[in-house]
């Protein structure tokens, strides 16, 4: 059925979208019941320390009193073992059990609107798999009315079971909405930060998250680390022979090459501009640097991409690189400069070769 196959689709749809938005998402979740286990204690103590002076909520003041320790000491769990999605759900099923009391007995002639509120809220505060979600608004529905049904008056029992039911199925579908532009919104924003970092041609990422990269190494790691620069030989008369779509596809099929290896050897790459790729390699010796861009210059002549201006015949590199150890930390500009000249290094001593800088 087409209605099945759409919402297996949405749902695949909406697992990615959690995976790769996953630590955003779980941040948000973090920071928003914090927000909750922070206010709610305040607000509940509030009421509590106002009864003493409001003859219409003195009757409420045991209630007050009640909510505010469990809400404080849900508050000390949240605090002490950092669990956002459980702890909502106590929240939740809290305020539902508080509500259906206090309505009940304090006001029973009146419907809940604040049960009603819940069953809205909860979606906002959980950006997560919608089964959750619908699982809390049902778990505190049903709640309310198991709790407030046996108290309510006979008059009002029928509106405030149609008032529950009508709010949970719009609740349930507000909330798939909410959720859906929660998701989508985090996705967008991925993909345009991927996007402005990502070199639009080779698909490797660009100078500016080279640099971003870079800036958070130097603040925070500190093992070893390699940087080398590679340079395609000929470049520009490749250009001018086979034309610039096929010096596009040369550069593709260097990238292609550069990201292969980089998985297996575990670096990362980066196009620098024209035709010069930056790899950054972390805890490896200088040895093992060089084992790789020599590695790479070899894979590079295997591709056999033919250059009749090439004085091999085929499309070669240069590579130079640089180490920086805990023996004699670099700056990234040092490290950069250092590799740069070795690449050049390379160019002038006849091409296709690898050179660490000394």
């Amino acid at each position: 059925m087409w209605w099945i196959r759409s919402i297996k689709q949405n749902t695949e749809k909406e697992k990615q979208r959690l995976l790769n938005n996953q630590a955003e998402l779980d941040t948000l979740r973090e920071r928003l019941v914090l927000i909750l286990v922070t206010v709610l204690p305040l607000v509940t103590i509030l009421q509590w320390g106002l009864s003493f002076f409001t003859d219409s909520l003195t009757q409420r003041r045991p209630a007050y009193l009640t909510i505010s320790v469990i809400l404080l000491v849900i508050e000390l769990f949240y605090r002490l073992w950092k669990r956002p999605q459980f702890t909502y759900f106590l929240i939740a099923i809290t305020l539902t059990a508080y509500e259906a009391v206090k309505n009940s007995y304090y006001t029973p002639g009146m419907p809940s609107t604040m049960e009603i509120c819940i069953l809205f809220i909860i979606p906002l505060f959980l950006p997560m798999k919608s089964i959750y979600v619908t699982g809390i608004q049902m778990c505190s529905a049903i709640l309310y009315m198991l709790i407030a049904m046996p108290i309510k008056p006979a008059f009002i029992r029928g509106e405030e079971c149609i008032n529950i039911v009508l709010a949970s199925l719009v609740a349930l579908i507000l909330g798939q909405v909410e959720r859906k532009a929660i998701l989508e919104n985090y996705e967008l924003k991925r993909i345009a930060y991927i996007e402005e970092r990502t070199d639009t041609l080779t698909g490797v990422c660009n100078r500016r998250k080279l640099f971003e990269d870079v800036k958070a190494l130097e603040s925070e790691y500190t093992g070893d680390i390699g940087l080398f620069v590679l340079d395609i030989d000929y470049f520009k008369d490749y250009n001018d022979t086979y034309g610039h779509l096929q010096g596009d596809e040369c550069l593709k099929a260097i990238s292609r090459l550069l990201r292969t290896v980089g998985q297996s050897a575990s670096f990362d790459v980066y196009r620098y501009g024209g035709e010069e790729f930056v790899g950054l390699v972390k805890n490896q010796t200088a040895i093992a640097v060089g084992e790789i861009c020599e590695r790479i210059r070899r894979e590079v002549e295997d591709l056999q991409l033919r250059h009749i201006k090439s004085v091999n015949g085929i499309v070669t590199v240069c590579i130079g690189y640089s180490v920086s150890n805990a023996q004699q930390r670099k700056n990234y500009e040092a490290l950069f400069l250092e590799a740069d000249t070795a690449v050049y290094k390379a160019k002038e001593s006849g091409k296709n070769r690898v050179i660490r800088f000394s």
